[in-house]
């Protein structure tokens, strides 16, 4: 700590020692010890940065797992869609049967669950609007 004196426009310092100091004490004893203390708050800085490092590596290995899961959320396999609709067999209209060959064609090996769902709310709006409109 610092003390800085009123004056004619010069100032004294003067340190004063976190610990207890002997009167006795010379001054290279406490460069040494002002050292000591310099050295000890370097090694702390240093493993305080080391342990933000491996704190970063973590949360980007966290953020990569995250976003591997939502990839996994968000698809599956086009095989399970395949499989479902075989599940049906013939108890699924023709014109089912044709939505799911149709879509299949436009997919790659995952589907896309929300263009899936999209997908099908907008052919199944379609044909209850020809229903509807066909019973009026």
């Amino acid at each position: 700590m610092a003390l800085t004196g009123a004056g004619s426009g010069r100032h004294k310092r003067c340190f004063l020692p976190t610990h207890p100091v002997s009167t006795q004490s010379r001054i290279s004893t406490l460069q040494q010890r002002a050292s000591a203390d310099h050295v000890e708050r370097m090694f702390k800085s240093l493993a305080k940065a080391k342990d933000e490092r491996a704190e970063k590596k973590t949360l980007d290995k966290v953020e990569k797992e995250v976003t591997e899961v939502k990839k996994q959320l968000i698809t599956f396999p086009r095989d399970t869609l395949e499989d479902v609709v075989e599940t049906f067999g013939d108890r699924l209209e023709p014109s089912v049967i044709e939505f799911f060959d149709r879509f299949l064609e436009d997919t790659g090996e995952h589907i896309d669950t929300e263009s899936l769902l999209k997908e099908f709310i907008s052919t199944y709006n379609s044909a209850a609007k020809a229903f509807r409109e066909k019973n009026q």
